[in-house]
């Protein structure tokens, strides 16, 4: 029967296209004849032709028993990124529309000279044999049938995380009113298309933080700065605006590191019922605090009406996790829930298993006075150095 896979010609100049656009690089492995036989559905004789003739140019080198390996090629073609097509007129949606038209955000540069990335942790302070174990001992108790989870998150963590916000933030919410989401990113997508539509306000601070300015305009919401200074956002500029949403950070401005005064705080809360709108208070790094005690939440101070709690593991155990949580009014609970559910159904189980270990046993808070005594030296040292710098010019 004859193959209905690629011949040895196609497979050849796919393997040197590879080569040459560097994805595969010097010294790599190639799949076995034997597997890429299998996978493109070919003789194993019409992959050994290809691999033969790449052999001959110099592009791979073999020997018996072994995969063949990739050679350095000195005219390997210039790696750039791959144009993106412009899409044709129609063929996106409007909010597709708004999101190309956006700038994508920067990657970071693997080893800068000076390493001042906010948000990133050192691999030294990630808890790796406390992680270890709880991720050991969540698959030593999972059950006899894997399925599908709650869309709003783990039961057992919404319980651990109701008790330790109140222990770390004295705030008081229902295991209930909390929704487990993957990273803190999905939470600001979540409260985006759920209360706004498009051409409604959204106050931000500016400066802010740039990727929930994108998602709020992504959604097609008229984007409002109003200006923060040392006591965080000005809340007197809120006067006669109306908005369906306010986006704030009022433990920790970012970037510029101011805490919202209690006056501000008021007057913000105050604005938020009088408007009928919702604020979300992004507390994304509250567990750093070094010279002044932790400042209570928005949310407690407003008894949780009108506020949407936005908390994330990313600052304190790693950014690659993607475990975040919101705490919501009760009425909004059925439908972020059902929102949660269709986006990814639910954020990864065995993570939330171990997350709610730690939190249960101490480990997570004993980790977080470790780590900040470790940033406080950092930050010491930072400044020592900057007030060195300043004392010698």
């Amino acid at each position: 029967m004859k193959s209905r896979g690629p011949g040895a010609r196609q497979i050849y100049e796919a393997l040197r296209t590879q080569i040459l656009a560097g994805t595969y690089q010097t010294g790599s492995a190639l799949p076995s004849s034997r597997a890429l036989a299998s996978e493109l559905g070919v003789a194993r004789a019409t992959v050994t032709a290809a691999y033969e003739q790449l052999s001959a140019e110099g592009f791979i080198s073999s020997r018996q028993g072994a995969r063949a390996e990739v050679v350095a090629v000195i005219d390997r073609q210039e790696r750039s990124a791959p144009r993106q097509p412009m899409p044709a007129p129609g063929q996106l949606s409007r909010y597709g529309e708004r999101l190309a038209q956006r700038p994508a955000a920067a990657l970071p540069v693997d080893q800068p000279a000076l390493d001042f990335r906010y948000g990133d942790l050192a691999a030294s302070d990630f808890p790796a044999m406390m992680w270890r174990r709880a991720i050991l001992g969540a698959l030593a108790q999972r059950p006899e049938r894997l399925s599908y989870g709650d869309p709003a998150g783990s039961h057992r963590l919404r319980l651990a995380l109701q008790a330790y916000l109140w222990r770390a933030r004295t705030l008081r919410c229902e295991a209930e009113q909390i929704i487990i989401v993957s990273g803190s990113q999905q939470g600001l997508d979540l409260c985006a298309r759920l209360l706004l539509d498009p051409g409604d306000s959204v106050v931000v601070e500016d400066p802010c933080y740039p990727m929930a300015r994108d998602i709020f305009a992504a959604a097609g919401g008229e984007v409002l700065p109003v200006a923060a200074d040392q006591d965080g956002l000005d809340a007197a500029r809120l006067a006669g605006v109306k908005a369906r949403l306010a986006y704030v950070t009022p433990s920790h401005q970012f970037p510029l590191g101011s805490i919202l005064s209690i006056a501000r705080r008021h007057r913000l809360l105050a604005w938020a019922q009088a408007a009928d709108a919702y604020l979300i208070e992004d507390d994304y790094d509250s567990e750093y605090r070094y010279d002044i005690n932790p400042v209570p939440p928005l949310y407690g101070l407003g008894a949780g009406q009108n506020v949407i709690y936005l908390g994330t593991v990313s600052k304190t155990l790693s950014p690659t996790m993607r475990l975040g949580y919101l705490v919501i009014t009760p009425g909004l609970v059925p439908v972020f829930t059902r929102a949660k559910q269709i986006m990814d159904r639910h954020s990864p189980a065995l993570e939330q298993d171990a997350l709610a270990t730690l939190l249960e046993s101490g480990a997570y808070e004993r980790h977080i006075r470790r780590i900040r005594r470790r940033m406080a030296e950092r930050r010491g040292t930072l400044l020592d150095a900057l007030k060195l710098n300043s004392a010698t010019k």
